[in-house]
């Protein structure tokens, strides 16, 4: 076994009152799996990978069903939005079944709820590489979408989980 990579760093310490600077060793931060990415005309879009929820997955093994494999599908990313929604086709291409629903207020629903229905799926952001950022259960809502250029919306839920950098027509995804 190898030492592990490390790199003086000087630190400030407290001693009698009064501060020194003293070089110590501390291990190199890790790198963290980053997704770069650029704007569409509709705004930031990522490439997820969206299938059957790991629980759903077990119970149809146990029961001799093979689930849908994952589907790579762009996703808007929304820091307005509350939950990730889906569109219902993917749903539907995937045979993920409705697992109850909920009512939304949103900018397009003006001030009348909308009752959507919801889903549990697995959710994945891929970095070539590196470790997937990974949601095994998600659940989501499902509605039309009538932009043929999204399958769905990164929503707040997911997007607390991770580290989202945006600038001039491009963004930075990062996670651990």
């Amino acid at each position: 076994m190898g030492l592990p990579d490390v790199w003086p760093r000087p630190v400030l310490r407290q001693e009698g009152g009064r501060g020194s600077r003293r070089g110590t060793f501390h291990a190199r931060p890790r790198p963290v799996p980053t997704l770069r990415g650029n704007y569409a005309e509709s705004g930031p879009i990522l490439d997820v990978f969206v299938g059957v929820s790991e629980p759903r997955r077990r119970v149809m093994h146990q029961l001799g069903f093979e689930p849908a494999p994952f589907q790579r599908v762009p996703f808007l990313i929304d820091t307005g939005a509350d939950t990730t929604m889906v569109s219902e086709q993917l749903m539907r291409t995937l045979g993920i079944p409705q697992s109850g629903s909920r009512d939304i207020v949103g900018s397009t629903t003006h001030i009348d709820p909308t009752t959507c229905s919801a889903h549990d799926i697995a959710f994945e952001i891929r970095t070539p590489g590196e470790a997937p950022f990974a949601v095994p259960a998600l659940q989501v809502l499902a509605r039309p979408f009538f932009n043929s250029s999204i399958e769905g919306l990164i929503g707040r839920d997911v997007l607390n989980q991770l580290e989202l950098t945006m600038g001039h027509w491009r963004f930075k995804l990062e996670y651990r």
